[in-house]
């Protein structure tokens, strides 16, 4: 009988540190719990910010492509007039320089003209004499 009761108390103190195991990994499996739910919340407050952090570098990055594209407007704007302009300068220096060569012309004519009326001067006089 002793040996019968021996064997219950060991049965009794296996149960027992069964039950004592199993609180043990009870309560490490609702502290792991815990802790991933305390890592998830962690993981989701991260994934918040980042989304947030993207969100203002998005609107960032297109008023500034506004911005961007405004001032490529005005210099393509600019361009197109100093492109005009040149085209108008470049004529009126076309215009310029004909009017130049006409002068030059007249003025090498009347020139040419002067010296052919001096010419014939001194010819009469050296005939004359």
């Amino acid at each position: 009988m002793d040996d019968l009761r021996q064997r219950l108390r060991l049965k009794e103190a296996d149960s027992l540190k069964a039950i004592a195991d199993a609180r043990q990994a009870t309560a490490k499996a609702v502290s792991l719990e815990g802790r991933l739910k305390a890592l998830n919340l962690d993981l989701e407050a991260e994934k918040r910010n980042a989304l947030e952090s993207l969100a203002e570098t998005e609107q960032t990055f297109r008023r500034e492509k506004v911005v961007w594209e405004q001032e490529l407007d005005s210099m393509r704007a600019r361009l197109h007039g100093a492109t005009a302009e040149l085209q108008q300068l470049k004529s009126m220096k076309l215009e310029a320089d004909r009017r130049q060569m006409e002068h030059l012309a007249r003025l090498q004519e009347h020139v040419t003209d002067e010296v052919q009326r001096l010419f014939k001067k001194e010819i009469e006089q050296i005939v004359k004499t």
